[in-house]
């Protein structure tokens, strides 16, 4: 993990901000920054790493996996037109109380001598209002991507405790949080989604809470979950017929259609085929 060294990178320049949004919820708060790159000569690929400063102008303290090499928190995101977002969960930010915070984002950019850490150009700051501090749920946070894998489970006809145990081990590993994700409180929400929750109102919430989880990475987390073979969608039958249409009706709400959606299944299977 990076650490947010920027108080000793004497050549970093401030830059400054187009606009700003901010949408908090129950669990955190959501964060879209914009500003004109062509005016500072940020190149086309780049990297935002974004920590949180208190009154004093020290880096709060993160929890995972929200945090870098010191144990400060942060979380990142790239930077595309201009545009980043990126989440700030509150129960993972060791903040002392409610009150105005700095929100920094360091601009980083490829370094071909430094590969880990990459190259800071600059940063932008934005002081936003966070709520009081409260315990960290990792399975709150994640809770729309898990109600989604739930939904699915339901259509998979999933029932026992092996079942569910089995997905939230899997889900683990999917996303690397094995290390401190209980798996346990997971098959628990696995095996009962949120009251009234449907499958729009849940595919629709996952860029709110997890902004840097683009449409795409959502239904190949469903694909691989699930072990959906799509590629026979037409000799499919029973359940396996009906997860695919589960899978093809997330991706169309976020719109991933036509030749969109051939190719995302093509890469997915590139990297099913590579990785056997």
């Amino acid at each position: 993990m990076r650490s947010l060294d920027i108080d000793n990178d004497k050549e970093a320049v401030a830059y400054s901000l187009e606009k700003v949004e901010v949408f908090p919820d129950e669990v955190g708060t959501l964060l879209k920054f914009e500003m004109d790159v062509a005016k500072y000569g940020i190149p086309e690929y780049a990297e935002a790493w974004v920590g949180v400063r208190d009154s004093r102008g020290q880096f709060v303290k993160g929890s995972e996996p929200f945090v870098d090499d010191d144990g400060d928190f942060l979380t990142n995101a790239e930077i595309v037109n201009g545009k980043w977002a990126v989440y700030i969960p509150t129960g993972a930010l060791a903040h002392a109380a409610e009150g105005v915070y700095n929100v920094c984002s360091i601009v980083v950019s490829d370094d071909p001598e430094d590969e880990d850490y990459g190259l800071v150009s600059g940063y932008v700051n934005h002081n936003v209002m966070l709520p009081a501090p409260c315990k960290w749920d990792v399975v709150e946070w994640l809770r729309p991507m898990i109600d989604l894998c739930g939904l699915l489970a339901r259509v998979a006809g999933f029932e026992t405790d092996e079942e569910f145990t089995g997905l939230a081990e899997n889900f683990a590993d999917w996303f690397e949080y094995g290390d401190f994700l209980d798996v346990a409180k997971v098959a628990q929400a696995l095996r009962k989604p949120s009251d009234g929750i449907d499958v729009s109102e849940a595919a629709m919430s996952i860029p709110l809470r997890m902004p840097e989880l683009m449409p795409e990475n959502v239904v190949a987390t469903l694909l691989s979950l699930f072990d959906i073979p799509l590629e026979n969608h037409d000799k499919l039958e029973g359940s396996a017929k009906a997860e695919a249409a589960f899978v093809k009706k997330v991706a169309d709400i976020y719109g991933i259609r036509g030749s969109r959606w051939k190719e995302l299944l093509s890469t997915f299977q590139d990297i099913q085929t590579a990785e056997d």
